[in-house]
């Protein structure tokens, strides 16, 4: 799994359901949700730049 994905996993994300094969970039896209009203007051410090 790429480490971007896993992050998104560890703090409480989601892959939704099906994925796009993008053959011009030779990717697969994938939607992935995340729902920052969820996190924890550590996590959203630590992303937004702002003390805990």
């Amino acid at each position: 799994v790429p480490p971007l994905i896993k992050s998104y996993l560890k703090l409480g994300g989601f892959v939704g359901e099906g994925a796009f094969v993008d053959r011009a970039f030779n990717t697969t896209d994938v939607c992935l949700v995340l729902d920052t009203a969820r996190l924890s007051v550590r996590d959203r410090a630590r992303f937004s730049g702002s003390p805990a």
